[in-house]
């Protein structure tokens, strides 16, 4: 019940920033809003600095992750992430809806395998997730980020878990 709770929390957060952002970018007039994409550069790294945190039910923590835009519209990038119990290295794919002026959301899917040490008992999982999210771009190489995720643990289930992270996204 508590990740069916948070879920919805996160979708509520993303939604609100997203009805936000398009209504501050209405103001800049509708031809902006809806141009599509012409310079951006997809052939760039990324690199990610973020904190994470499951609404208070369990923990919070703090990751980087290094990422490639292989398409306009698609990215791909892998980030270790580690909190006050456990570990996580994930693989993400994104594909993002770049025709907003400076806002793109964005579906995420990928892979992790979490991985703890609690007083000297080791435990691995491995699990999939998908979520979504929303780049704030400040200038052209510095946006914010904000994004939500469920994740499903293939070894231990009762152990799924709903995060949102929020940070700076650094292009290069």
């Amino acid at each position: 019940m508590k990740n069916i709770n948070t879920i919805k929390t996160a979708i509520a957060i993303l939604s609100l920033a997203a009805i936000t952002t398009l209504s501050l970018a209405k103001d800049e007039g509708e031809s902006q809003i809806l141009d599509p994409i012409v310079d951006f550069d997809y052939n760039s790294y990324y690199l990610d600095v973020s904190m994470i945190d499951d609404f208070g039910l369990t923990e919070y923590g703090a990751g980087l992750a290094l990422g490639y835009y292989i398409f306009p519209h698609i990215s791909t990038d892998i980030g270790y992430f580690w909190a006050q119990e456990t570990n996580n290295v994930e693989f993400n794919l994104k594909y993002y809806f770049r025709h907003l002026n400076k806002v793109s959301p964005y579906f995420l899917g990928g892979a992790d395998y979490r991985f703890s040490d609690d007083g000297g008992f080791h435990r691995d999982d491995y699990g999939l997730h998908a979520g979504l999210g929303i780049e704030f771009d400040i200038k052209d190489d510095i946006s914010l980020f904000t994004e939500g995720k469920h994740t499903f643990f293939l070894e231990d289930q009762d152990e799924d878990e709903a995060s949102v992270r929020a940070g700076f996204r650094f292009k290069f």
